[in-house]
C-alpha cells in the first residue's frame, strides 16, 4: 500500500441518513433504550417515531426492540458478528452432593431389573382380605 489512501468517502457515511427502517431503529435505540428504562410505554415510542417520519408498524418496531436487545445481551451492537470455527463443548459436572456416575442408562437399568420376569408377578398364596379395597 505504497499509494496515497483516501478514507473521505467512508468517513462521510458518518453523516448519511440510513437506508432502511432497521437503520432508522438502530439510530434511534439510545433513546428508544432510555424511554423504555424509564417505563414509557412501547405504543407512545411508536406514535412518536411515526410523528418524526420513521413509518413503522408497531409489530415490527417490537420485533426490531427484540433484535436489538438479543444484540446487546450478546455485545454484538457495535460489532460484526464473528463465526466460531470451534465449538467449545463443556464437561458434564456432577451436580452438588451426588457422586460422579461414569455411564447412566436408565433404559440398561430397567431391562436388568426385568430380565427375569416371566409375565405378571403375584405373591405367592390367597390375598390378604385387609388390604383389598
Amino acid at each position: 500500500m505504497g499509494e496515497k489512501v483516501d478514507l473521505g468517502r467512508i468517513r462521510k457515511l458518518r453523516h448519511e441518513s440510513p437506508k432502511t427502517v432497521m437503520g432508522w431503529v438502530r439510530l434511534a435505540w439510545p433513546d428508544i433504550r432510555a424511554a423504555l428504562d424509564r417505563h414509557v410505554a412501547l405504543s407512545t415510542i411508536h406514535e412518536r417515531l411515526n410523528e418524526a417520519g420513521i413509518q413503522i408498524s408497531y409489530q415490527r418496531l417490537s420485533f426490531y426492540i427484540g433484535r436489538l436487545r438479543r444484540e446487546e445481551n450478546r455485545g454484538q451492537t457495535a460489532a460484526p458478528k464473528a463465526e466460531k470455527s470451534v465449538v467449545e463443548i463443556p464437561e458434564p459436572r456432577p451436580d452438588v452432593g451426588q457422586a460422579a456416575t461414569p455411564h447412566r442408562d436408565p433404559l440398561g437399568d430397567f431391562r436388568q431389573r426385568t430380565a427375569n420376569r416371566t409375565g405378571f408377578d403375584f405373591p405367592p398364596g390367597p390375598p390378604d382380605e385387609d388390604e383389598l379395597i
